[in-house]
């Protein structure tokens, strides 16, 4: 990884990948792949049936926690 992959608020960036904090513009995204039960069933811990408001609640603790 190169420090320029590495940004000030701590985003990994490559060609490829952006990883980032959590914003709470990222709700609808949490939602509609959450609420994807093909991809939900390999994860214990997705409630089902994944509604809005879940996404709304793990988006704003994700926020609310440092990942750094």
């Amino acid at each position: 990884m190169t420090d320029q992959a590495l940004s000030d608020r701590g985003e990994l960036r490559t060609e490829h990948l952006l990883l980032r904090p959590f914003e709470l513009a990222d709700v609808g995204d949490v939602f509609e792949y959450a609420a994807d039960t093909e991809w939900a069933k390999y994860l214990d811990k997705v409630p089902q049936p994944f509604t809005r408001r879940d996404a709304e609640v793990r988006v704003a603790r994700n926020v609310l926690e440092s990942w750094i």
